[in-house]
């Protein structure tokens, strides 16, 4: 079953939320749609079953945070933000459980925090909305079970892999990154 994406996201009542976009009284993040278009690409902004907005894009804690962060207590569904091949998936101590996904034209997304292993296989064919994992904590330090969320543009790097690709902000996003 493919998964229509929320066509709303609110910031997360009473926590303190790095880099909040604008509001509106009922905490609903003003401007948002479900899905963006990158280098032509069409993907979802927040490819999560139910979460609030709990921390955003650029400086945090004196450091880059290179994704959003999307937060429920409850261990929901993670889906594909858009068509694509998976080309990560494995546990990283920082970003614990991990899948990166290529779209096509230089864009990529990347899943951290899963709560377990996702099953896929690097090669593997993912469609927009398919289950691909299920929120989680899995870093090598203790967090909140959350989904960091990346959309990542650029030339994957033959060493450096999704780590040599350029991360941008998914509710910055207009149409399109050139």
């Amino acid at each position: 079953m493919i998964y229509d994406f929320p066509v709303t996201l609110s910031l997360c009542p009473r926590l303190g939320i790095a880099n909040a976009p604008h509001a509106d009284l009922a905490l609903h993040i003003i401007g948002y749609t479900a899905t963006t278009r990158v280098n032509g690409v069409t993907l979802a902004r927040a490819p999560v079953e139910r979460a609030c907005f709990s921390s955003g894009f650029g400086a945090r804690n004196g450091q880059a945070h290179a994704g959003i962060d999307l937060y429920n207590r409850d261990p929901v569904a993670i889906f594909a933000a858009g068509d694509g091949t998976v080309r990560e998936a494995h546990y990283r101590p920082d970003y614990g459980n991990m899948l990166v996904i290529d779209h096509g034209h230089g864009v990529f997304t990347r899943y951290a925090h899963l709560a377990r292993p996702t099953g896929f296989s690097e090669g593997e064919t993912v469609a927009a909305g398919q289950i691909i994992g299920v929120m989680g904590n899995t870093a090598a330090y203790r967090i909140p079970r959350h989904l960091h969320y990346e959309i990542l543009t650029g030339t994957w790097g033959q060493q450096a892999g999704s780590f040599a690709l350029t991360p941008v902000d998914p509710l910055a996003l207009e149409d399109t990154i050139r």
